[in-house]
């Protein structure tokens, strides 16, 4: 027997062998699932053998199926019903049996889904991220970056088996007999339709996660010099290369002024200015040296070189009387800029050239290029200033995006700015998502604002760069671990930018702890507007590994007096009651705060934040946070593993080099410690075990990077 309910263009099922399926025309299958029931006559699933099913009625609207399990007296109707895109499934007995109804299933939602929530859900105030195929009771959708669909599921858990495929979840929705007991809801353009016209999913092969870096401008602007770069270089391969910093960019400031080289920075890109003598090969050079990468700045599509147009007027915007198009910005003589002509193939392949340049002969590998959100206006109220006037504007820009991108090749990272220039999408390996910052706390708001506002696009269609992360004075300590922990665990782009060998130890330690950034992923697929949803509290930043899975709690007070703020339980996602507790501990001060049913509440000092790992207590001994990084363990810990038989807990980290690494270990009553023992991959390490209180202390320090295995023993 076999039944089909055809819906359109919208959701159809098909009914065979006990199982029902689910497509769409944007998503294919997406769901797969069977039924159970319990009721006073016994326990019957769809899928057992000897069940019989008969298409009852079939119509554009309803497929009822009856369903008679082997040996079972009672007859159950399945009655899948259409209204618009949302398809619904109720299971019916006969006269007035009552029983309680099981739908289980599995969803085939791309190769990386996603879960999280569309605007219509419930956040609770939280702003939620994850690594991993997490779980969360407050997620109803699943959402596939590849064909910007997503699959809501209202009344189901939705839920991931650490045991099976990442691409693999399944999901169980409860009911009983005479109710709607299963719902499915498609979605289409659940990017596109917050303005996103160029969607296009980001392409993680290259840059599995967004940029950790320094960027020159927002301590030195354009007064950066070739011995001021030589220093910070110097200072970041010593104090942070090895925590995962990676990336060193030259902002504005190195560039001729109209074939110039007496100049703090023009628009001319042919070659640098005095303060640059040793040449740009020479940047880059000193930074791979250093074991990072080079990065530069620049306005690819304008120039302030009067010999460049005059010599090839043709390449650049030209009024229908010949005189040139010229526009502004910041540049320090306030002259205006030559354009380049997109629709003139030879001006293209002046871009390709320049970066030729940019990329192999002085050997950048990041480029940061800015103005760009203009560019596409630009060229629509040019557009008779144009070779080829019919091209949209935004067609335009696209095309020296495009140009670029074929002169660098896919291993070099592009970054589009500032603003947040949306037709860049495709081309773009990374974005800035708002305006420039300040080194204040005022300055810092237009980062925390834009965080939220466009962190649904980020590790989507590319890695979004909220602006540099400043953590020098005038901002205080704890402003400074605000901005520091907001920027990490948002997952988003991490670049700092202060006079790096004048930091005080204290604000460098803040570093080391949020480098590098990790593989996170939204689970807001919407822009979260402060103005209508508030500025949240909380950012949960939910984490799956192979060996466990685990919540990253930040709590932030941003009032200007101290705040109680309750952190819940439920609304983070987790499951509560049953006697389920969990540990929380506190990573910026190393404080184990007890187990909790239900959750917790903190009193915070004006504008300052806390960060808890919560872990669900499991009875045995057990990892709780390490120090390496803020995650706590997402980049420090490989493997984990509870040896029950024997009462061992294998580990196996990562260790910086002359970096203390702290293992937390909570020892429930009943166990005792017995002996620690390391195994280092390369050089004996310095290991010491303290306890306090129910925490067991796992101090470890390496000479050098590289990966340790340990055990821990214990006796009960």
């Amino acid at each position: 027997m076999e039944g089909v309910l055809e819906m359109g263009e919208r959701v159809s099922v098909q009914f065979a062998d006990g199982r029902f399926v689910l497509a769409h025309p944007a998503t294919g299958v997406f769901a797969r699932g069977f039924v159970a029931l319990s009721t006073e006559r016994g326990y019957v699933c769809s899928l057992e053998r000897g069940a019989q099913f008969e298409i009852v009625s079939e119509s554009e609207e309803t497929l009822t199926v009856c369903w008679r399990p082997q040996g079972n007296l009672t007859a159950f109707e399945l009655l899948f019903r259409s209204d618009e895109e949302v398809l619904m499934l109720q299971v019916k007995g006969a006269g007035d049996l009552q029983g309680e109804v099981e739908v289980h299933g599995e969803l085939f939602m791309g190769p990386e889904p996603y879960l999280g929530r569309l605007p219509e859900e419930e956040n609770y105030g939280v702003f939620s991220v994850a690594h991993g195929p997490v779980t969360s009771k407050t997620a109803k959708t699943l959402f596939n970056r590849f064909n910007d669909t997503a699959v809501t599921l209202p009344q189901s858990e939705i839920y991931h088996d650490p045991s099976e495929p990442p691409d693999r979840y399944r999901f169980v929705s409860k009911g009983k007999l005479g109710e709607t007991v299963f719902v499915a809801k498609v979605t289409t353009d659940v990017i596109r339709r917050h303005g996103i016209r160029y969607y296009a999913p980001i392409d993680k092969s290259v840059f599995a996660h967004a940029p950790t870096g320094w960027c020159s401008w927002y301590y030195y602007y354009q007064n950066i010099t070739q011995e001021e770069w030589e220093k910070n270089v110097k200072w970041l391969a010593e104090n942070l290369r090895d925590f995962g910093l990676e990336w060193v960019q030259l902002d504005d400031g190195w560039q001729l002024d109209n074939g110039n080289p007496k100049t703090s920075g023009g628009r001319d890109w042919r070659g640098p200015n005095e303060k640059f003598s040793k040449g740009m090969k020479w940047v880059a050079d000193i930074v791979k040296q250093h074991g990072m990468k080079p990065g530069i700045w620049l306005i690819p599509q304008k120039t302030d070189s009067d010999e460049l147009f005059n010599e090839h007027p043709d390449w650049f915007l030209r009024k229908p009387d010949g005189t040139p198009v010229r526009i502004g910005d910041w540049h320090p003589r306030k002259v205006e800029s030559y354009v380049v002509d997109p629709t003139n193939p030879d001006a293209l392949e002046y871009l390709k050239q320049l970066f030729h340049t940019l990329a192999y002969d002085w050997g950048f590998d990041y480029f940061k290029i800015d103005n760009q959100p203009e560019f596409s206006r630009w060229y629509d109220e040019h557009a008779d200033a144009r070779k080829v006037p019919e091209i949209p504007g935004s067609e335009a820009y696209r095309m020296t995006l495009k140009a670029i991108k074929e002169a660098i090749g896919p291993n070099k990272y592009l970054l589009g700015c500032y603003g947040i220039p949306l037709d860049g999408i495709g081309f773009m390996n990374g974005s800035r998502t708002g305006g420039d910052m300040e080194a204040s706390w005022q300055g810092c708001q237009v980062m925390i604002r834009t965080i939220t506002r466009w962190g649904f696009l980020n590790n989507v269609v590319w890695w979004c760069d909220p602006d540099t992360l400043c953590v020098r004075e005038p901002l205080t300590l704890g402003e400074a671990r605000i901005m520091a922990t907001l920027v990490s665990l948002s997952g988003q782009a991490l670049m700092t930018s202060d006079k790096m060998y004048e930091l005080p130890e204290e604000r460098v330690e803040i570093l080391r702890r949020v480098i590098p950034t990790v593989d996170i992923h939204p689970m807001e697929f919407y822009p979260w507007d402060e103005d209508v949803l508030g500025r949240p509290n909380i950012l949960d930043l939910k984490v799956a590994k192979h060996y466990g899975s685990w919540d990253v709690v930040a709590v932030f007070n941003w009032q200007e007096e101290p705040t109680t703020i309750h952190v819940d339980f439920a609304k983070l996602g987790l499951a509560v009651g049953d006697g389920i507790r969990y540990h929380v501990f506190e990573f910026w001060s190393k404080r184990y705060d007890g187990q909790f049913e239900d959750g917790f509440s903190l009193t915070l000092p004006i504008r300052t934040c806390e960060v808890f790992a919560i872990r669900q207590a499991l009875g045995h001994p057990q990892v709780i946070s390490t120090s390496r990084h803020i995650t706590q363990g997402i980049v420090d810990l490989l493997d984990l593993v509870w040896d029950a038989n024997n009462n061992e807990l294998h580990g196996s980290s990562l260790l910086v080099r002359n970096d203390p690494y702290r293992v937390d270990i909570h020892v429930p009553a009943g166990f005792d410690f017995v002996e620690l023992v390391t195994e280092p991959r390369k050089s004996p390490v310095t290991a010491e075990v303290k306890r306090e209180g129910e925490i067991l202390v796992v101090e470890l320090l390496s000479k050098e990077n590289q990966q340790v295995d340990w055990v821990v023993r214990f006796r009960r």
